[in-house]
């Protein structure tokens, strides 16, 4: 696992919040250009949020949205796909692929 400092983690949280807009019927648009913004800066911030993302995912698979949503910007930013499949794998072991198939993405960039 990636060695970040909780401080760390939560303004990586606030800061993806504030990317995010609520659009109506439940669903949230991202401003990809501030989430990509975001992961190219703190790469190990985002890797660790995604690994910290999967884990609540026992308890709540709904975390699996916020990890792929990083998990994605993480594989443009950096090239690196370890992340999208360390969230698929969590949605296959949990049984919870229809938490990721659910997602209704809107790009606001």
């Amino acid at each position: 696992m990636s060695q970040v400092s909780t401080k760390e983690i939560q303004e990586f949280t606030e800061a993806i919040s504030s990317a995010a807009t609520r659009v109506g019927n439940g669903k949230v648009a991202m401003d990809s250009n501030k989430l990509r913004e975001l992961v190219r800066r703190k790469p190990d911030v985002a890797k660790r949020y995604v690994e910290l993302m999967c884990m609540m995912a026992a308890s709540q698979p709904g975390y699996l949205q916020p990890a792929l949503l990083v998990a994605g910007a993480y594989t443009v930013e950096i090239g690196d796909h370890s992340l999208m499949g360390q969230v698929a794998q969590t949605a296959e072991e949990l049984n919870a692929t229809d938490v990721l198939s659910s997602i209704g993405m809107a790009s606001k960039g």
